[in-house]
């Protein structure tokens, strides 16, 4: 009986080991098998469990067939900048691709390429910098995207994705029922020189049509939003007509194009020239930069002037006294900031305050908000180092971070509503750091800080 319970417990221990050492195989070829390589082509299992191509290592050609499977599990996503700028010039994707993300094929000398009926995400740039290819088809059963001559839109045709940037023709005209041109849509389009934006076209993202050989550019009216870097760089671009409908214009939007014909305004003595963009009924939809032929203590936009741009009037040290912003909807990012204003209005038109709108005006000592707006940006009003009081409108949502920042003198805050409208408000971190205010007054009471 002794030698049955020794036998026993020696196979229950050999059993414990091997359970043990399969745990730490397993685990171990998990981590093991995370990356890994074959016939030049580099894997990455995601936490999807599948694989996604995140790039090559010494692959031998030019012509790349993707697999399906690597180590017996699908492959469904192809990596950011992938093979950005290698030397591939024809890929070959497979139905177990879903997923094709930023840059995966920028740079790539490849003539044309076919995207399976399985893609259901592709995202932005994805063929940015392709200067050879002329031509991108989908298959006729994806659900999600389509082609059309030849350039990539999504199915339902509210958005562009991508123009094919080999493409010589000098003119295209956008299918209607577009609603947004995408990121990196028209980047590099050298031989594109006229473009017709159909109505209906609301939003331009970032860098849409940076560096394009764009020569005039019409918006129609009902664009709203010109992202960041949409025109930049865009040297022959020497007239643009804005629309009255634009509510946001991003930053360097129109920088770098150094052929752009500006409307002027000289309305007030002490500017000697006002630059902006408009249209044939409103030259003034858009405010771009000033000069000033000595020091201004009133700024008053022109009539019709909705958004004023990025850094219009950054350390402007001729810029004094005070700023009426009446009609205007947008100001932009670091707009005044490190001027040498006393006082701003900002009028009910306006809602979102900009990051860095007035950041570091050392003499501003009045801040008079709008009824509507709902948002204070990052550091709007940071280092205002003579601010002393401030009155929050009761429709603010969010006060970002750092919004008052370091106002060393900003011993009052009074908000237009209740205390609990005021704990719902979205506050960000040290939005009110190093100020010596420790209370707001409400209407019902003090709210401790």
């Amino acid at each position: 009986m002794m030698k049955i319970k020794k036998l026993l417990a020696s196979v229950l221990a050999c059993f414990s080991v091997s359970v043990l050492t399969i745990d730490l195989v397993s685990c171990g070829g998990v981590e093991e098998n995370k990356t890994g390589t074959k016939d030049g082509i580099k894997f990455e299992l995601t936490e999807e469990g599948m694989y996604e191509v995140v790039g090559l290592d010494n692959y031998q050609g030019t012509e790349l067939v993707i697999p399906t499977l690597y180590d017996d599990t699908t492959v469904y996503s192809i990596g950011e900048e992938a093979f950005k700028n290698s030397n591939i010039t024809s890929v070959v994707i497979p139905d177990s691709i879903t997923h094709i993300r930023d840059y995966a094929f920028a740079g790539l000398n490849i003539g044309s390429v076919e995207l399976p009926k399985s893609i259901n995400f592709i995202g932005k740039g994805v063929f940015l910098g392709c200067e050879w290819l002329t031509n991108i088809a989908v298959s006729e059963k994806n659900i999600t995207y389509q082609s059309i001559d030849g350039n990539l839109y999504t199915k339902d045709g509210k958005k562009l994705m991508e123009y094919a940037p080999g493409k010589k023709d000098e003119s295209y005209v956008i299918v209607d029922g577009v609603e947004t041109i995408g990121a990196y849509a028209f980047y590099h389009c050298v031989n594109l020189e006229s473009i017709q934006i159909p109505n209906g076209v609301i939003n331009i993202e970032d860098s849409a049509f940076t560096y394009c050989g764009l020569r005039s550019l019409k918006l129609p009216e009902g664009v709203e939003n010109i992202g960041k870097d949409a025109f930049f760089g865009c040297s022959n671009l020497s007239e643009v007509e804005m629309p009255d409908s634009v509510m946001n214009v991003g930053e360097f939007a129109f920088s770098n194009c150094n052929s752009l014909r500006y409307n002027k305004n000289s309305f007030d003595a002490r500017w000697s020239e006002a630059y902006y963009l408009g249209n044939s009924k409103n030259p003034y939809v858009y405010f771009v930069k000033a000069s000033f032929i000595e020091n201004s203590y009133l700024l008053m936009m022109a009539d019709g002037c909705k958004v004023i741009a990025d850094h219009a009037f950054e350390h402007c040290e001729k810029l004094k006294g005070s700023v009426y912003l009446i009609n205007v909807i947008s100001v932009g990012k670091a707009a005044f900031s490190d001027c040498d204003i006393t006082d701003v209005f900002i009028g009910d038109a306006i809602v979102d305050i900009s990051e860095c709108a007035f950041k570091s005006c050392n003499k501003l000592t009045n801040v008079s908000f709008g009824k509507n707006v709902e948002i204070i940006g990052a550091q709007a009003f940071a280092w205002c180092d003579e601010l002393e009081f401030i009155e929050i409108p009761s429709n603010v949502k969010k006060i970002q971070e750092r919004a008052f920042f370091y106002c060393k003198k900003l011993a009052k805050i009074r908000f237009n509503g209740t205390k609990a409208e005021w704990d719902l408000i979205e506050k960000g971190n040290e939005w009110n750091g190093f100020i010596p205010a420790t209370k707001v007054v409400c209407w019902d009471g003090e709210y401790d800080l």
